[in-house]
């Protein structure tokens, strides 16, 4: 009698700390959600306060009804349609009306924070509400529906659709960046007590005392973490979308206009275009480009700054047959200017080029400045940044036709029609050339103020006033050209010696080498000084004399191999009335002066063959320079570490491989415990006899039970006894006559038989443990750490 007292006793205690365990995990659950999803709306304190005495009573309703319909046949029914009915009370008290205004306008909400956060201008829902009484009206509503979700999936230990209601209560925090610490501290200590609490890993007590230490080190983290964002957590996100990004497409040594990753840019032999094309000219095939340098990095415009007055505007230039993308094309046939073959001394012969992405970033469609849109599947134009795949995985192969003099940029001409426009053709082009022109002035002469001293000071003399800004784009690219070399050391792959500094300052002042990407960037910002509009580009460079060269030995029928060694940047300058065209001012892949005046005269007839028998001078020159001392010049300073930066990183780090390492064995015990439930469906019995016997094995080693047919048979009847409580010793004794009858008797199961061994390996999995280390638990569940001796 005593002893049925005390597990009674026992029982009754264990369903109070579930019942607490229930309401404490509900509540997290619910303040996170709050902290999360609400906190985009600017609500006042007492509608939060207001909201955290509705999720404890609806939490507290729950917690009552489970412990008083204990008996009760549909007992999770019964409890959570009660916060259910709630929602339902208050939408015909309110009126759905205004549920449903509510309904929009938080979602005007969420696209107002979706534009700020990524610069887009995404429509709104209708009109925004005066009032927040809607908002506040719907916000309860969806809270009381999600605390009856969080309460049936917590009675029911539903972990697996638990966690994933979690990660979209963090939707916030990681994609809006809208989430609070305090929120984030419930979510996580939710996710720890749910795993804590169903796997029953030890005592409640050790359970308890584990849930109380992660709490407060989650609060010395909060108080101790710097306010905001720290760098070292920015760039571990960074490193997080970089890293899914070379999942998706792939990955190459173009830095993306990061000049902090660009010293290694052209470094490597790894092969990522393979060109064919009718006639071999020297050709720029742009990926990237940016138009606003900020720290280091160059960036797209934002998407914002192609909406609002403008929005529409890109569509309006398409539909007059001008695509930004390839507005060179669109000028030479408002001339009548290109043929397909045999052109004269006015004509632009046609060169059809298929490309072949064998190793570099697959998300960009790389292409010259003088093609036209090219053939393929999903390729679009980046609002007028080039081209990009718009396939999942990126774009292998596509074709385009491509028609340019082999001239410099710097040296191309305006045709007379562009001043006299006689088709309606060239009318309808000149009319979109007038309105996008008007749009690069407005952002693409955007200047750094960091570096604007030093811009002016380099390349901008005290006395020459207004006259500079009259100047053409070949005289300013002259300039350019010829400070950046007496000034500056290039260097194709130069060590990182930035010291905490802006690397292109750095490199200005020459106090670092550089290579293209460098040359690029300050010639982007020059050009831009002098009122002539201009943007970055990287992408790969193509040599016309390539293919006479000793890399090409390797080339075959598939066209011209391009590697990391052709990475390159070079400035896109926007030459009015014809677009964009690339001027190089990097040493060594520009003509010389002499040269540039006989091309100037013969545009048609004159090869790069010339400049290439001076550029090797020229570039051994630069390189000497920046060769004197490795690329390096005076000490490394080391940036100072900041100890919260190292700590909030560190945990950051080891939070996300400890998630990835539990979604991996999360998905493999799934898959494990599927092929148990559906191993009865074997047409082969004997070969379900025997995946069986070797589960329930595995699976009494993970408890660190050796189990032999036949041996031991009441040591191992002890051991079961002790540790596995929900299995009766005469089960098991059954289960061990039924593997002497099948092993050593050589006779097959019966249908029922083989039943109980499934019923027996069910009970292992999901029966209750005692006296279990957390070791051995996780050993069980995941099946891992190998077998016990």
């Amino acid at each position: 009698m005593n002893r049925e007292k005390r597990q009674d006793r026992q029982e009754r205690w264990k369903n109070y700390a579930d019942l607490f365990s229930y309401t404490v995990l509900g509540l997290f659950l619910a303040i996170g959600l709050l902290l999360s999803w609400f906190r985009m709306v600017s609500f006042s304190p007492s509608f939060y306060r207001f909201s955290a005495e509705v999720a404890l009573a609806a939490v507290l309703c729950e917690t009552l009804c489970l412990a008083f319909l204990g008996a009760v046949d549909q007992k999770y029914k019964l409890t959570f349609s009660l916060p259910v009915a709630a929602a339902v009370l208050a939408g015909f008290v309110f009126g759905w009306e205004k549920v449903l205004a509510g309904m929009r306008d938080y979602l005007n909400v969420m696209i107002a924070c979706w534009n700020e956060k990524y610069s887009d201008n995404l429509s709104y829902m209708g009109k925004m509400a005066e009032t927040q009484d809607n908002l506040s009206i719907f916000c309860l509503f969806v809270l009381l529906l999600c605390i009856a979700a969080n309460g049936y999936l917590l009675s029911r230990k539903k972990l697996l659709p638990l966690f994933i209601l979690v990660i979209i209560y963090f939707v916030p925090g990681i994609i809006l960046e809208q989430s609070s610490v305090r929120g984030s501290i419930c979510l996580l200590l939710s996710v720890v007590g749910i795993w804590l609490f169903s796997l029953r890993a030890g005592s409640r007590v050790r359970r308890a005392m584990w849930f109380l230490a992660v709490w407060a080190g989650l609060l010395v983290i909060y108080f101790f973490a710097p306010p905001g964002k720290s760098e070292r957590v920015r760039l571990f996100e960074q490193e997080i979308w970089q890293t899914m990004g070379q999942l998706r497409y792939g990955k190459d040594t173009l830095p993306e206009g990061d000049l902090l990753r660009a010293c290694e840019m052209e470094d490597g032999a790894k092969v990522t275009l393979r060109i064919r094309a009718d006639h071999v000219k020297s050709m720029y095939f742009q990926g990237f480009t940016g138009a606003v340098y900020r720290d280091g990095q160059w960036r797209m415009l934002k998407k914002n700054i192609y909406a609002g007055e403008r929005r529409g505007f890109l569509k309006w230039m398409n539909e007059q047959g001008v695509d930004p993308n390839s507005q060179y094309v669109a000028y030479q046939q408002a001339g009548d200017h290109l043929v397909a073959e045999n052109p004269d001394e006015t004509e632009i012969e046609e060169n059809f080029v298929s490309v072949r992405n064998e190793g570099a970033n697959r998300k960009y469609v790389y292409t010259p400045y003088s093609a036209q849109k090219p053939s393929g599947e999903k390729i679009v134009g980046k609002q007028d940044s080039g081209y990009v795949s718009g396939k999942f995985f990126g774009s292998r192969a596509y074709t385009f036709t491509e028609y340019s003099r082999n001239v410099p940029g710097e040296l191309q001409r305006l045709d007379s029609w562009v001043y006299s426009p006689i088709t309606e053709e060239q009318k309808k082009y000149l009319e979109a050339e007038s309105v996008y022109r008007d749009f690069v002035y407005e952002h693409y002469l955007d200047e750094n103020r960091e570096l604007n001293a030093k811009i002016e000071e380099m390349f901008h003399s005290e006395d020459e006033g207004e006259s500079a800004q009259g100047e053409s784009i070949y005289e300013v690219t002259q300039r350019i050209r010829t400070k950046l070399k007496d000034e500056t050391r290039y260097h194709p792959t130069p060590k990182e010696n930035f010291g905490g500094e802006d690397p292109l300052l750095r490199f200005l002042e020459g106090k670092q080498s550089g290579n293209s990407a460098f040359y690029a960037s300050a010639g982007v910002l020059a050009f831009r000084s002098f009122g002539i509009p201009a943007r970055y580009a990287e992408g790969y460079y193509l040599d016309e004399n390539q293919e006479e060269s000793e890399a090409m030995e390797e080339r075959t029928e598939d066209g011209i191999a391009l590697t990391a060694q052709n990475a390159h940047a070079w400035v896109e300058v926007c030459a009015d009335g014809m677009g964009w065209i690339p001027v190089d001012v990097t040493p060594g892949f520009y003509y010389d002066t002499y040269t540039l005046l006989q091309l100037s005269e013969m545009p048609q007839k004159i090869k790069k063959t010339a400049a290439l028998e001076n550029q090797g001078d020229e570039a051994e020159e630069t390189l000497k320079k920046g060769n004197e001392d490795g690329g390096k010049n005076g000490e490394n300073p080391q940036e100072q570490s900041n100890l919260q930066d190292v700590v909030w990183g560190g945990f950051l780090i080891v939070l996300f491989l400890v998630e990835a390492i539990w979604v991996v064995l999360e998905i493999r015990r799934v898959c494990y415990e599927y092929r148990i439930y559906h191993c009865m469906d074997t047409p082969n019995k004997d070969q379900e006899t025997e995946f069986l016997f070797e589960r329930i094995q595995e699976n009494l080693w993970a408890c660190g039970i050796d189990m032999q047919p036949g041996w031991h048979k009441a040591e191992t009847k002890a051991e079961i006894r002790e540790i596995l409580g929900d299995i009766s010793a005469g089960m098991y004794l059954k289960i061990n006559d039924l593997m002497e009858k099948y092993f050593y008797g050589g006779s097959s199961l019966e249908a029922d038989e083989r039943r109980l061994l499934w019923s027996f390996l069910i009970r292992l999995r999901r029966g209750r443990k005692k006296n279990l280390s957390l070791h051995r638990r996780l050993r069980l569940r995941f099946l891992m750490f190998g077998s016990a001796a």
